[in-house]
């Protein structure tokens, strides 16, 4: 019986240190839990902003930059329909004006698109210019030593209408010499021959400005002045 009751009190002081060595070993990771726990709550209510949020839009551009980069539009313009009409002279096709140039933003649009629009046209103008003085010189340096060679040039003083008709006195008259000058006793000069000859004009287009305001305007819209060369 004394036997029997130490073995029951041995069994029951084994099973409560077995009890008190698991629950040893099962403390670490309930608290090693428990931390693992917060910090990830904590890291996960942390907000950050979204690298994909719009960002605010930029105001519209004030009424002084407008006004110049529209300023700088007018001047691109004059000089674009400047170099079409010379274009149009040599029989070339115009060049649509949006096909180089930059489009007008909206009114909405910020400061810093205008202010390039108005650089672009800016540059356009200087471009348009440059174009034009290439033709213009061609104008009035042709090549070749016939009459035909003037044709730009007289349309660009003479109406369209009148062109063949000044063509023709041009050859009749001078055969296309830009200095041609009457020894003959008249005294007229020029691709026209201009009777008398007028001071201060020399060179072609001068002398195509003076006849037709001088001479065929001044006889009342008539080519009677040079009804002796036999052209018209």
């Amino acid at each position: 019986m004394t036997g029997s009751r130490k073995i029951v009190t041995a069994a029951f002081g084994l099973g409560i240190l077995c009890l008190l060595i698991f629950g040893i070993l099962l403390l670490p990771k309930a608290s090693a839990s428990s931390t693992t726990y917060i910090t990830d709550t904590s890291i996960t209510t942390t907000t950050t902003p979204s690298p994909f949020a719009s960002p605010s839009p930029l105001p519209p551009a004030s009424k002084i930059v407008v006004a110049h980069a529209l300023k700088q539009r007018r001047l691109a313009i004059r000089a674009w329909k400047k170099w079409n009409h010379a274009r149009w002279c040599f029989g070339l096709k115009p060049i649509p004006f949006g096909r180089h140039s930059a489009r007008r933003p909206s009114r909405l649009a910020s400061d810093a698109v205008w202010l390039a629009a108005g650089k672009a046209w800016h540059q356009d103008a200087h471009l348009y210019r440059h174009k034009f003085k290439v033709l213009w010189y061609e104008m009035n340096h042709p090549h070749g030593n016939a009459w035909e060679r003037w044709r730009p040039l007289v349309r660009w003083v003479w109406p369209s209408s009148l062109v063949n008709t000044v063509i023709c006195i041009i050859r009749a008259e001078s055969s296309g010499s830009e200095f041609r000058y009457n020894t003959g006793g008249s005294g007229a000069y020029g691709l026209m021959q201009l009777l008398p000859r007028p001071s201060g004009v020399t060179y072609a287009y001068e002398q195509l400005v003076y006849a037709y305001w001088h001479k065929y305007v001044a006889a009342g819209y008539s080519f009677s002045p040079w009804a002796s060369s036999g052209a018209w």
